[in-house]
């Protein structure tokens, strides 16, 4: 559990050491988001992994075991606004009960501490034999004495719900707490999924106050062993300047994260994966221009899979240069 105290503030956001554990994440987390409330930011990105990285990639980790991860970092990090009455919101009625089994069952306003639980429309989307069995159909979504609001567990489709709290919220912050945005931007525009509008006029608005997203590459070369594996991460923590991290090994045998470059605006993460290879120096490893390997040239192979998502190509269409800042 986290302590009561304030954690330290950063002595350079810039320069924030990546976090060891997931306490840490939770208070890098606090002391970006508290810093961007400060400056007036209403909606704001908090990404990190909720699991472990090996948990993560494990496809036998099901919806539930993460969304419970996320309900205990959303409850850290809200504990930690000891003065911000703090709503900490689900996509539905049926998760929001289904996992929060209190005294709230019975008065679902109430609070747990700073805390209450609540759920997007605030209203009931399951079956009518699951309201029935349920027996608890509806928490208000926004109410006048909260202070700010955290969204856990929504999805693509779900979002116009979370746009439509942001404007019933007025002037008080929303948290959207790892929703992978990254991700779900990818699905905006394809059948059944929001339009691409929903970034380009409402989602763009969301500064990245914390984001560490770890990620692992592979590359092709033309010899033995013709695949390379490596690892790092894009982090921030605001108003700090985005850090991109290189994985190396550490004295232990283990892995610790070195800077490589430091930017001003979010990179593409596809330029994220070019600059640690150049780190490594692996485009070296291509050999000479035009060598092929299985009939297929090593530079179109390697070029055409490094492509920038249409958000991060078609930049002028937003109306808000804040998701990269």
């Amino acid at each position: 559990m986290l302590q009561d105290n304030e954690p330290e503030p950063f002595k350079d956001p810039s320069r924030t050491p990546p976090p060891k554990s997931f306490r840490m994440c939770v208070e890098q987390a606090y002391l970006s988001a508290k810093q961007a409330i400060e400056d007036g930011h209403k909606l704001i990105e908090i990404e990190f992994p909720p699991l472990p990285q090996s948990a993560m990639d494990n496809e036998a980790i099901g919806a539930d075991t993460i969304l419970k991860a996320q309900i205990q970092h959303s409850t850290d990090f809200a504990k930690l606004f000891k003065n911000k009455k703090t709503a900490i919101v689900f996509a539905d009625i049926v998760e929001r009960n289904r996992f929060i089994d209190d005294e709230t069952s019975s008065n679902p306003q109430s609070w747990r501490g700073n805390i209450r639980f609540t759920a997007l429309k605030g209203g009931f989307k399951g079956s009518l034999i699951e309201r029935v069995w349920i027996n608890k159909d509806f928490v208000s979504e926004v109410q006048e004495d909260d202070d700010m609001f955290i969204i856990i567990g929504a999805s693509a489709q779900e979002l116009p719900d979370v746009r439509e709290l942001c404007k019933a919220a007025g002037d008080r912050p929303v948290i959207l707490f790892n929703l992978k945005l990254q991700v779900l931007r990818g699905d905006f525009g394809l059948p059944f999924f929001p339009s691409k509008s929903l970034h380009n006029d409402w989602l763009c608005e969301a500064l990245p106050a914390y984001f560490m997203l770890p990620k692992s590459y592979t590359k092709t070369i033309a010899g033995p062993p013709f695949l390379i594996n490596y690892s790092g991460a894009l982090f921030r923590t605001y108003p700090g300047k985005w850090q991109m991290l290189l994985e190396v090994p550490d004295e232990d045998g283990g892995g610790r994260y070195q800077r490589v470059r430091m930017l001003d605006k979010r990179p593409a993460l596809s330029d994220v994966r070019e600059e640690l290879a150049k780190e490594l120096q692996l485009d070296g490893l291509d050999g000479e221009e035009g060598q092929e390997i299985f009939g297929l040239n090593l530079k179109q192979l390697r070029n055409g899979v490094v492509v920038k998502t249409w958000w991060e190509k078609d930049l002028d269409d937003a109306k808000s240069d804040k998701w990269r800042s």
